[in-house]
C-alpha cells in the first residue's frame, strides 16, 4: 500500500496548529525516538532546495520497498519543522522502536557537525519544539518515552551523532520546560534575561499573606524569575487570588510581580497587566487555606461540565481510544481493568466505548508538565459539586475548549453529584495523587 509523504515545513506554531487537527484513534504513538540524518549533512542538505531532498528522500524509501519513512524531517529555518510520514500513522525507522513509535529526524552529522552553535543548535532547537508539542498533544512523558535511536538492541548505527546524544539529558529537560511555557517566547527560546540585579524586597512575615490580586487570564504562567525566558513553574487558573510578596520590578518594558499563588502555596513571577485588584465580597470573608506540601494542588478547575464515555456514547467512535490509558495493558497495570468492559459486549473496539458508565471517572484539559500521563493513571481527581467530593479517576484528555466546559464525567459521577450537562463542579488534584 502506497504512503503518502506530507513533505510540508512549518514554524512551531503551524506544527502545533497541524498537531491538534490529527486523530490519532487509528495509530497513537507512545513515544519518540531522536535520530541524525548524518547523510546529508547539514552542510549538504543547503546545497540543495530541502523540496528536493524530501522528493528524493521519498524515492528511496519507496524504492527500499518501505510502508513508511521517518515522521519528521527537522532543520535550522525558521520553518525548520519538515512533515514527512504522517504523525498518525506507523513510520519506518528503527526496527525496535517502528510499531508504537515517531521517528524525528535531525538533519546533520552531530558526530562531526555542532549542535551546540550555529545552525545545528537552530535545529537541535526546533526539535525540541517538535518534541515538546507532540508530548503535549499526546500525553507522552518525555522523561521516559524519548529514546535515541542507539538506543534500539536491534541496531548498529551511532546515531544521533555523539555530540547529540551526549545532550540527551539537556535536550529531555529542554522539551520539560517547553511544554510548561508552551513555547511562548518562539522556537529561539534558549536564551533567558536575567531579571535586574536589584536587592530582594524584605522578607514577609511568617504569616498567610493576604490576597490582594485576582488572575485576569486563562493559563497564566507563574514564572521562577522575573523573565519571559524563565521557567514555568505552573499555570494558574482565571479568578486564582494572589498575594503580592515583594515590590514590583521591570524587565525591559515588562512590569513583572512577586506573588504567591494561594491555592498552590507556590511562590513566583508573573506579568503585572495579568493580574487585577482582588475586590472580595462586601459581607463574608473569603479564606483560602494553603495546602500542606504533603498535598499541594498540582491541577484544578472550576466551571461547567458534561459526560462522556460507554456503550451508549454516540459521540465517540466505536474505535475511539482515550489518552490516560492507551491499551487495556496499561489500565491492567494500573488496576484500572474494572473499568473496562470487554470489547464483545460494548459492541466497540476502542477503550472510550468499553468504559463501564456507572464507574467513577473523569476527564480534564490536564497541564502535562504538572500532571503527567505516567502521574494521571495511578491518581485520583476529587471532584465537587452540591456540598459533597467524589473521587474519580482521570481517564482522558479533554473537553475541547469550543464546548466552554472544564470537565467531562461519567454518567455515574454526574449522578453522584447530582449533576447534569453545564450544571458546575470543580476538580482538583493533590501532589500525592491521592
Amino acid at each position: 500500500m502506497a504512503w503518502p509523504a506530507v513533505k510540508k515545513f512549518l514554524t512551531p506554531q503551524q506544527f502545533r496548529e497541524h498537531a491538534n487537527t490529527l486523530d490519532f484513534s487509528t495509530w497513537r504513538p507512545i513515544g519518540i525516538v531522536i535520530h541524525n540524518t548524518a547523510e546529508p549533512t547539514l552542510k549538504r542538505w543547503h546545497e540543495v532546495p530541502r523540496e528536493r531532498w524530501m522528493d528524493n528522500l521519498e524515492s528511496y524509501y519507496k524504492g527500499l520497498g518501505w510502508n513508511g519513512g521517518p515522521h519528521l524531517f527537522i532543520d535550522d529555518g525558521e520553518d525548520g519543522i519538515g512533515l514527512f510520514n504522517p504523525l498518525n500513522r506507523r513510520g519506518t525507522h528503527s526496527p525496535s522502536f517502528n510499531a508504537q513509535w515517531l521517528g524525528f529526524e535531525h538533519v546533520g552529522d552531530y558526530a562531526k557537525e555542532d549542535d551546540d552553535a550555529g545552525p545545528g543548535l537552530k535545529v537541535k532547537l526546533n526539535g525540541i519544539a517538535a518534541m515538546a508539542i507532540v508530548c503535549a498533544k499526546l500525553g507522552i512523558d518525555p522523561r521516559t518515552h524519548i529514546k535515541l535511536h542507539k538506543e534500539d538492541p536491534r541496531t548498529d548505527h551511532d546515531c544521533p551523532g555523539k555530540d547529540m546524544a551526549e545532550d540527551k539529558e539537556k535536550i529531555i529537560d529542554a522539551v520539560v520546560e517547553y511544554m510548561g511555557h508552551g513555547g511562548d517566547h518562539g522556537p529561539n527560546w534558549g536564551h533567558v534575561v536575567d531579571p535586574p540585579a536589584t536587592a530582594p524586597g524584605p522578607t514577609p512575615a511568617p504569616t498567610e499573606p493576604v490576597a490582594t490580586l485576582v488572575v485576569n487570564t486563562e493559563g497564566l504562567n507563574l514564572r521562577e524569575r522575573s523573565s519571559q525566558g524563565s521557567r514555568s513553574m505552573a499555570q494558574l487558573a482565571k479568578g486564582m487570588g494572589l498575594a503580592e510578596i515583594s515590590a514590583a520590578v521591570m524587565n525591559g518594558a515588562t512590569r513583572w510581580l512577586h506573588v504567591r499563588a494561594m491555592a498552590l502555596g507556590k511562590e513566583g513571577w508573573i506579568s503585572a497587566k495579568y493580574a487585577s485588584k482582588w475586590e472580595p465580597p462586601a459581607t463574608d470573608t473569603v479564606v483560602v487555606p494553603r495546602p500542606s506540601d504533603a498535598d499541594s494542588v498540582v491541577f484544578h478547575v472550576e466551571g461547567k461540565m458534561s459526560t462522556f464515555g460507554g456503550p451508549e456514547d454516540d459521540g465517540m467512535s466505536k474505535t475511539e481510544g482515550l489518552a490516560i490509558f492507551e491499551t487495556s495493558e496499561e489500565a491492567q497495570a494500573n488496576d484500572a481493568a474494572d473499568f473496562f468492559m470487554p470489547a464483545f459486549e460494548a459492541g466497540a473496539e476502542g477503550l472510550g466505548r468499553r468504559l463501564r458508565a456507572e464507574k467513577l471517572y473523569v476527564a480534564c484539559r490536564w497541564n502535562y508538565q504538572e500532571t503527567l500521563r505516567a502521574f494521571l493513571q495511578d491518581a485520583v481527581a476529587h471532584v465537587s459539586a452540591n456540598g459533597r467530593t467524589v473521587l474519580m479517576r482521570p481517564m482522558d484528555w479533554g473537553p475541547h475548549e469550543d464546548t466552554g466546559r472544564v470537565a467531562d464525567l461519567s454518567p455515574g459521577g454526574a449522578e453522584a453529584l447530582g449533576l447534569s450537562t453545564d450544571d458546575t463542579c470543580s476538580v482538583t488534584v493533590y501532589k500525592s495523587g491521592k
